[in-house]
């Protein structure tokens, strides 16, 4: 345990070999934090009400400036002595008694990856939904990217679903200007960061959530669809959205994507605050430990909602308006067997050059590495499960050393070496 005012010096666990935080005051760093005590002068300083407000304790400045840095969990991110923080306790959840705007986990900068895909899986296992909070959530951001997409509407870049499809895609009461994001260079969207960043992190929580699937779900996340952009849509202006008639391959990407869904999970990214109302379906399986006849949450800016498309219907409604980036995680799709190759495939088996039996070779290192860019084993089995084709281009010829080798001794592959 450290005193305030002091710089603390992390050490390391004999017996675990693994990094830990000191304390400083009863805070460590990592840990949920909820700012207290601030004055109504010290309070003004910040853009938003930050007493109450739950956030991640991210690093600590002892000596004379005694700080803490922390990331709120409604955008904010400030230095507070460590006086004006508690550690957080005996915070009620969504659908365990807390309000309808708490949360069940909250991400920032030092969140461990195992350790939100533990607590993710759990919440949906026990009561079907998650409610995770964003730290990292910059209101310029966000208005720079809704006025950009309130452009792209009129440009007709944005449109409403068929009116068979909006409610299934968005959930019941949402009427939205929506399209599918599109990394495209020529794509208006590829600009906005804030849009970026959502993908990416949907992306991030279908890939820590993956290892659970089987289990939970009884299907292997095996996919999720790319990133749908909506807008919502004010009542003045639904005369100038008509709904479009539907078409069949419309029609079949949206029963297939219903079919195939495990997990549907839906980023509120602002500057309007949704409202989400769950209902039960019937003939639900009873496992679930804390399975709620109906639930009310308020999706504020920064919020993530994660629900079981097998137990809830799914309603929402944005009175203001609202940015939401969402995604659906998917279970595996149609299988595929090759039945026969057509074409000249004797190349396939021409073989190289015998080795050489008078010179050897000394090994100095071997390495080897995940194909794909895949960083971690999780992903790895995923792609395994999933017959993930990487893309990666593997020479035919045992004597095609371009692959390997490259003259130029300043500019090289990450796959070649120069010696």
């Amino acid at each position: 345990r450290v005193a305030p005012g002091s710089s603390p010096t992390p050490r390391r666990r004999a017996a675990m070999g693994h990094d830990y935080e000191p304390l400083v005051g009863e805070v460590r760093l990592g840990s949920l934090v909820e700012v207290h005590g601030l004055s109504q002068t010290e309070e003004a300083a910040y853009s938003h009400p930050v007493n109450g407000v739950y956030g991640q304790a991210t690093s600590y400045a002892g000596g004379s400036a005694d700080t803490f840095r922390v990331h709120l969990a409604n955008g904010i991110i400030g230095h507070f002595h460590p006086k004006n923080l508690r550690v957080a306790r005996d915070i009620k959840r969504p659908g365990e008694g807390g309000s309808p705007s708490a949360f069940d986990l909250l991400m920032g900068p030092r969140t461990d990856a195992s350790i939100l895909g533990q607590e993710l899986s759990r919440s949906l296992l026990e009561k079907g939904f998650c409610v995770l909070k964003y730290t990292d959530t910059e209101e310029s951001s966000v208005l720079k990217t809704v006025t950009a997409l309130g452009s792209m509407a009129a440009e007709d870049v944005l449109r409403r679903f068929p009116e068979e499809c909006e409610s299934g895609y968005l959930g019941r009461g949402c009427k939205g200007k929506a399209c599918w994001m599109d990394y495209a260079e020529d794509s208006a969207l590829s600009d906005e960061e804030a849009l970026r960043a959502s993908d990416k992190n949907l992306s991030y929580l279908a890939e820590v959530l993956a290892p659970f699937s089987h289990n939970l779900l009884g299907d292997h996340i095996d996919e999720r669809t790319s990133a749908l952009v909506c807008l919502s849509m004010k009542k003045d202006e639904e005369r100038d959205y008509p709904f479009p008639e539907p078409d069949d391959h419309t029609l079949g990407v949206f029963l297939q994507t219903w079919r195939r869904t495990l997990v549907r999970a839906v980023h509120f990214i602002g500057p309007g605050t949704a409202s989400i109302e769950l209902t039960l379906k019937d003939g639900t399986d009873s496992i679930l430990a804390l399975l709620q006849r109906s639930v009310s949450i308020q999706a504020a800016p920064g919020t993530v909602f994660l629900f079981r498309a097998d137990t809830y219907d799914y309603k929402c409604t944005a009175p203001d308006e609202t940015l939401m980036v969402i995604a659906n995680y998917l279970s595996r799709g149609q299988q595929y067997k090759v039945l026969d190759v057509e074409g000249n495939v004797a190349w396939l088996s021409r073989e190289g050059p015998t080795p050489s039996v008078d010179k050897g070779i000394h090994v100095v290192n071997t390495s080897v590495r995940l194909p794909g860019g895949m960083e971690c084993d999780f992903s790895y089995c995923t792609g395994l499960v999933g017959g993930v084709d990487v893309g990666v281009e593997v020479p035919h010829q045992r004597w095609d050393l371009e692959a390997y080798w490259s003259s130029d001794e300043c500019h090289f592959e990450a796959n070649q070496t120069t010696t």
